[in-house]
């Protein structure tokens, strides 16, 4: 269930066959008043037989496993396994992948697609730093699905200190003095926002508190091994915690005061990567890297980024739309969506319509997405056709990123398919309120352009 008003709720359910889930199924009725007024979801009319398993669940993994190829998966880093406990607060829980035994359709494309019994494993590595869902078929082991997921015992007093950020001026920043020093941690927001710093390094577990003595957080050095862009990080989500709260009513990303963690100052190239200019949400938590100064790339700390990242969340606790071709397109279009609009909500006086600039690295541009080889039109001009990149997730991204525009700003044209548009802006305010709807209400984790277009 989710309220998503004191009169207005939204029931979600999955379709099961023997009590064995479908995937991707979705069944949400709407009720206002007491009384149904819209039901909307994605059934399958015809579903097999739950056949028996012909593989063992052990075999089944193994293959899951050949199939994700990692080097380091986490339940082998015993460090990464106490992180895990200690987060979770559950003292059995484990990285290492247990099947759920689901029904999945073949081909997530096709709304008329066979349905095939496998095992779905959550299987997380340390190197490469990855996640994923992978779907084994029961009868032959074969892969079916690989869809990605990469989304103090002390007495303490709460106070406000004054940050001086690199990205958003001088800010005031929620903090927690515990007797000696302040640290960045928020009690006053949901169940918290905690900034914790990994020291340049790719160990979790080992993630250290940032301290100040006077609660006046300023780094004339910007320093990469200090608290200068950990302190944007925290500003940036609390911004994101109080725009959810403020404007849409929501406590926290998952609706009942969702933990924020950040890790600032990871080590992603310790994971594999080229470099550390990145940031991402893992499905619990954030980290950011401290960008590439060889091409004068500052961390990805600034609000838009931030709320961009923690928006994966919420679309995980809602429409959970799935990270692969429009769905995933989607699910980045209301990462920037939100990320743009919380930009404008926390530092109106510095907004825009871009993403990541204040970075030296300009990822999308959502008033022209085409100035980034990205497409306004719906498979039109540099709409990605090929696997690369889930399917072209981050690019074709930009054609909801331009409805999202077009609707608050307005403005007229021909799109790449010679149809002529011309919009009136509604104001971002409105804009906002639509797309917050049709996230955490009404989409599913398959829906694509088309289920947007008749459900927005």
């Amino acid at each position: 269930i989710q309220n998503n008003s004191s009169t207005d709720k939204t029931y979600r359910y999955k379709q099961t066959l023997d009590g064995c889930i479908v995937e991707f199924s979705a069944l949400n009725i709407h009720i206002n008043n007491g009384k149904v007024y819209a039901i909307n979801g994605e059934l399958w009319e015809e579903a097999p037989p739950l056949t028996k398993s012909l593989l063992s669940e052990q075999v089944l993994l193994a293959n899951a496993l050949k199939h994700f190829n990692a080097k380091v998966y986490m339940w082998e880093d015993n460090e990464e396994e106490v992180r895990l406990k200690s987060f979770t607060n559950q003292p059995d829980a484990t990285y290492y992948p247990k099947g759920e035994k689901v029904l999945v359709p073949v081909d997530l494309d096709n709304p008329d697609s066979d349905l095939r019994v496998s095992y779905k494993f959550d299987i997380s590595s340390k190197v490469p730093y990855d996640r994923k869902n992978i779907y084994v078929d029961v009868q032959n082991g074969n892969i079916l699905l690989d869809l990605p997921l990469i989304y103090n015992n002390t007495q303490a007093e709460d106070v406000i200190g004054t940050a001086h950020t690199q990205y958003s001026g001088v800010r005031e920043i929620s903090t927690t003095f515990n007797g000696t020093e302040y640290i960045l941690k928020d009690n006053t927001r949901g169940k918290g926002i905690y900034t914790l710093n990994c020291k340049n390094t790719n160990k979790y577990d080992r993630a250290s508190d940032f301290t100040d003595d006077d609660n006046i957080w300023e780094d004339p050095t910007a320093s990469l091994t200090t608290y200068a862009y950990a302190i944007d990080a925290h500003f940036g989500t609390m911004a994101v915690y109080d725009y959810l709260l403020n404007v849409h009513g929501r406590n926290s990303i998952a609706g009942e005061g969702h933990q924020l963690y950040s890790y600032i100052h990871y080590n992603l190239i310790a994971d594999g990567q080229p470099n550390n200019a990145n940031s991402f949400w893992n499905g619990m938590w954030m980290t950011y890297g401290d960008g590439d100064p060889a091409n004068e790339i500052t961390p990805f700390t600034t609000v838009d980024v931030c709320a961009h990242e923690i928006t994966h969340g919420l679309t995980t606790y809602t429409a959970n739309l799935i990270y692969r071709r429009e769905s995933g397109a989607l699910n980045e279009s209301f990462s920037d969506i939100f990320g743009t609009a919380i930009e404008f909500y926390a530092t109106p006086e510095k907004a825009n319509w871009l993403i990541g600039e204040e970075t030296g690295r300009t990822m999308r541009s959502m008033q022209s997405p085409k100035d980034y080889s990205h497409p306004d039109t719906y498979k039109g001009n540099y709409w990605v056709t090929t696997g690369t990149d889930n399917g072209g997730v981050h690019t074709n991204s930009g054609v909801f990123n331009y409805w999202f525009y077009l609707v608050s700003e307005g403005g007229s044209g021909v799109n790449d398919l010679d149809n002529s548009y011309e919009v009136t802006g509604i104001g971002i305010e409105k804009a906002e309120k639509i797309a917050f709807r049709l996230l955490t209400v009404y989409l599913t984790s398959n829906s694509n352009y088309s289920d947007a277009a008749f459900l927005g």
